[in-house]
């Protein structure tokens, strides 16, 4: 019984003689994964006769018609009340919201067995997930009225579609699908000046993966993928592998990004050092965010984890403006992607910095920075890059 007496102390913390904060007893034990008993004796200790029901196994439930008060299962109490005393969102069907959630695994386990990567599989069990708040995953029609009753994009709604389709095929359920045309937009191209702002305001260990990323392009998922073989410590390359549609490449990283990396590896060396793609994008919103609210800039929130292969991409073309050297350099398939690039900024004279060399040695430092040679004058060389 001290089991109990220590969970009776909770009514200092919560009034559980109201039937809605019952709720987080509830969820309490549930949690614990207490037996049928303890949370017997407690409910019983703590007084709660001015509810007319009874605490019943949850196996009982179907057959006593009994209203359930606490269920080991469900962790809901009273009236289904959760932790906070809210109701939970109820379906609008009858079907059992576990057996549905069940049919969402089978659906994973299902793109599991067909090679999904992990990060598609993780996203669409999101997206499932979203769908079963507001319609009956059964039912395509209704799936289809909640997608198009939704305020959010075109492609947020044509991705909505494309994992229920994962689903009704796991499923053996025929539907036609929806038609969403997405909307062309023009990615957006952050500052250098922005991005040196959410880096500097990083850990060490993500400011050194937010260079990398923007060293070389790469997509999250590229990185995850990368492992201690594909990278080149002396020369700073790292063989990008294929991923989502995009071609095998090497790309270079800045001398300071590759003092960075051998630091770190040296300090924490795994055949697989980065991150899952989800935690790297986790890492970004949380810092820049935190970065934005400590600046009082709203603008920095607007910077996306992917703008930095947009940022990649531009900069390569501007510097080389050589089309088929920066498809390359960016893994893509058709040339038709890469022309966005052509005119995502209208580079002005005044967003330059220029820095002069007199020997080999400083114009092979500029270099190695990011400079470009633009002429000669009275035997020094000049060079520049964009602020």
């Amino acid at each position: 019984m001290k089991k109990v007496e220590s969970l009776s102390n909770l009514r200092f913390r919560k009034n559980l003689t109201d039937p809605c904060n019952s709720g987080f007893l509830s969820a309490y034990f549930n949690k614990r994964k207490a037996s049928h008993e303890v949370a017997t004796a407690v409910f019983e200790s703590i007084n709660l006769s001015n509810i007319n029901r009874r605490l019943v196994p949850a196996e009982q439930m179907k057959t006593s018609g009994v209203v359930r008060v606490w269920s080991k299962e469900s962790g809901l109490g009273p009236d289904g009340v959760g932790l906070r005393g809210f109701k939970p969102h109820t379906p609008h069907f009858g079907q059992d919201l576990l057996e549905l959630r069940g049919n969402i695994v089978e659906t994973l386990l299902w793109m599991k067995r067909q090679g999904y990567p992990e990060s598609s599989i993780s996203v669409v069990g999101r997206r499932l997930r979203s769908l079963l708040k507001g319609c009956n995953l059964q039912d395509p029609e209704d799936v289809k009225r909640h997608i198009a009753e939704k305020s959010v994009s075109n492609g947020y709604k044509d991705n909505l579609v494309k994992a229920y389709d994962y689903y009704a095929k796991t499923h053996g359920i025929s539907w036609i699908k929806p038609r969403y045309k997405r909307e062309r937009r023009l990615p957006k191209v952050p500052t250098t000046e922005a991005i040196e702002k959410i880096i500097a305001g990083s850990s060490r260990r993500y400011a050194t993966i937010f260079c990398v990323l923007r060293d070389t392009g790469m997509m999250p998922e590229e990185l995850h993928r990368t492992t201690l073989r594909d990278m080149d410590l002396e020369r700073g390359l790292i063989h990008s592998p294929a991923c989502k549609g995009h071609n095998p490449r090497l790309l270079k990283v800045k001398p300071s990004t590759l003092a960075m990396l051998k630091r770190w590896l040296s300090e924490d060396p795994k055949e697989r050092p980065f991150p899952k793609s989800e935690r790297i994008s986790e890492a970004w919103r949380r810092y820049r965010n935190d970065l934005s609210q400590k600046l009082h800039d709203p603008t920095l929130r607007t910077i996306r984890l992917y703008d930095l292969r947009h940022y990649f991409g531009t900069m390569t073309y501007h510097r080389t403006k050589d089309i088929l050297f920066t498809k390359q350099q960016m893994g893509h398939r058709k040339i038709e992607t890469t022309l966005i690039y052509t005119h995502l900024i209208n580079f002005e004279s005044d967003e330059w910095v220029c820095r002069v060399a007199k020997t080999v040695g400083e114009a092979t430092q500029l270099i190695e920075s990011g400079y470009e040679y633009v002429t000669e004058i009275d035997s020094a060389k000049l060079f520049r890059k964009r602020k």
